[in-house]
């Protein structure tokens, strides 16, 4: 699940759920971080802060993504 995003510099905050409750938490994952999540590691390869404050069906509404890669 995420939290939120932000821009310059970018940066998410980032909860995993589980079964019961979240399994992981993170609030200041910044490109190139590496988070563990799920027993494997993960690294922040792209944040996309979107824009939230527009109406959800408004053409200007975009919603904020953080692309993560599995490291090998």
């Amino acid at each position: 699940m995420l939290h939120d995003t932000h821009d310059n510099p970018k940066r998410a905050g980032i909860g995993v759920g589980a079964y019961r409750g979240e399994a992981a938490s993170y609030d200041d994952a910044r490109v190139g971080d590496i988070l563990e999540i799920a027993g494997q590691l993960w690294r922040v390869e792209d944040i996309g802060p979107g824009n939230v404050e527009a109406e959800p069906n408004a053409p200007e509404f975009k919603p904020g993504f953080v692309d993560l890669r599995l490291v090998k």
